[in-house]
């Protein structure tokens, strides 16, 4: 009796494991069975297992093997690193793929934390600087920078380094401009003085309608309209004979960026404010 292929509506003759020749092709080149791994339907490649696990398998001697993916990251991390250090014309290419690319909130946000604590050598530091000069951002970015930096104290090393770091450093006369706006907008000091709190309740009193610290030339502590300016300095300011003798140094000798300032005694500030 002459066997036919198991494939129904079939007729051909059976070539092997219950096909005929064309079904048989078929079944080699499109195996159907499955990895042994449990829970895995990928197809069968050797040993019982999928290409995963047997690499796995070959790889770590376990097919339960689950790497580490913050170690795979570090490894690919470090890997990249070498080749832009050693290729400068993959670095430029790599570098004119994100020009113009926006970057989402949240994705700003990862870049933040991973970022956050992270200390940048010297180099690092003067290529950025280098790389920042002369950039102009936009307004919405200056903002948010300002809101950021906003109430932030700095140790007195950071201060020191800032100071440090304007030294020499010369304005354009629009700069200075914008500057010389934005500092008589600046209350100085911050909080108002027991002697400007007290003149600030007398005119309330008396219904005295009044500006403090109004942001003209001079920034006077209290401004009434149309052209009335008070200026409430303390003793210290005036040289107030009764508290400072003659010789009393209200200020040292300074000499730095913005030029030489001489000793200024308390008499001669008393000569001053009478000139």
């Amino acid at each position: 009796m002459v066997r036919i292929c198991s494939i129904k509506g079939c007729q051909n003759i059976h070539k092997g494991r219950g096909f005929c020749d064309k079904h048989l092709a078929k079944e080699v080149f499109t195996d159907s069975k499955l990895c042994t791994f449990n829970g895995c339907n990928n197809k069968h490649k050797g040993r019982g297992y999928c290409d995963k696990h047997l690499q796995r398998l070959r790889k770590h001697g376990d097919v339960n093997y689950v790497p580490d993916l913050e170690v795979i990251r570090k490894k690919v991390s470090e890997s990249l690193k070498k080749a832009y250090a050693n290729d400068p014309e993959l670095r430029k290419k790599q570098s004119e793929s994100h020009k113009g690319k926006i970057v989402s909130e949240a994705t700003r946000k990862k870049l933040s934390v991973a970022n956050t604590g992270k200390k940048l050598s010297e180099a690092t530091k003067k290529k950025l600087s280098i790389i920042n000069t002369g950039k102009k951002l936009p307004p919405s970015t200056l903002k948010k920078m300002s809101i950021g930096l906003s109430g932030l104290k700095r140790s007195p090393q950071q201060r020191k380094n800032i100071s440090e770091g304007r030294l020499g450093m010369k304005f354009s006369k629009e700069h200075k401009e914008k500057l010389a706006i934005h500092r008589s907008k600046q209350k100085f000091p911050r909080k108002d003085t027991k002697l400007e709190v007290t003149a600030q309740k007398i005119l309330r009193e008396n219904n005295i309608e009044f500006i403090d610290h109004k942001a003209i030339l001079g920034q006077p502590d209290i401004f009434i309209e149309p052209n009335f300016c008070i200026f409430l300095d303390g003793d210290f300011w005036h040289g107030n004979p009764d508290i400072f003798p003659d010789d009393y140094v209200l200020f040292k000798e300074y000499n730095g960026k913005s030029g030489h300032a001489p000793e200024l005694t308390a008499k001669i500030k008393r000569e001053k404010i009478i000139k």
